[in-house]
């Protein structure tokens, strides 16, 4: 099972980034874009996970205690590779945020997993493989901050049914 534990967001939100998405759409012409559905921040990838270990990520997320945040998206970016760029949106600076994320990656580690040290940069994918160049100015694409509600994170299933990508919430925890 490839998981991963995310922030999913409210359909307002949602909607607020899909405007940030399709200014990209108009100002690059192509790319893959991430369904509407699928929008998340991740906080905690898992990769490929035997079920019989989803029992200790579910108590490794009932340790982590969540209080209500507002996160807020303020800026975009992208991570140029090969093949097409990746467009994002990333966060103002949330201390709130940031101990969630340390506190769920201590909480896993307890349980033995074993996450990647390259530190943590909330972001959320808006595109992959977008032409390099094919946006003049970043910040053209989020004229205004974008505040997004938080109560609780969610373990996601990613799978292909039939060639498309999939994301199933398996547990929530609020």
């Amino acid at each position: 099972m490839r998981l991963f534990i995310a922030i999913n967001f409210d359909g307002a939100t949602k909607s607020a980034l899909q405007e940030v998405q399709g200014r990209l759409r108009q100002a690059a012409g192509q790319g893959r874009f991430t369904r509407p559905e699928y929008l998340h921040l991740t906080l905690a990838f898992l990769g490929e996970t035997p079920p019989g270990r989803l029992g200790g990520v579910r108590r490794a997320m009932d340790r982590v205690r969540i209080r209500p945040m507002r996160l807020v998206f303020d800026h975009t970016g992208v991570f140029r590779q090969d093949g097409g760029d990746l467009w994002w949106v990333g966060l103002r600076r949330d201390p709130a945020l940031l101990g969630l994320q340390r506190a769920l990656s201590k909480s896993l580690a307890q349980e033995g997993f074993q996450l990647p040290q390259t530190g943590f940069l909330p972001h959320l994918t808006l595109a992959r493989q977008v032409p390099p160049g094919a946006v003049a100015q970043e910040g053209s694409l989020l004229p205004a901050p974008v505040v997004a509600p938080v109560d609780g994170f969610s373990l996601m299933l990613s799978e292909r049914v039939h060639g498309v990508l999939a994301y199933t919430e398996l547990y929530i925890r609020r």
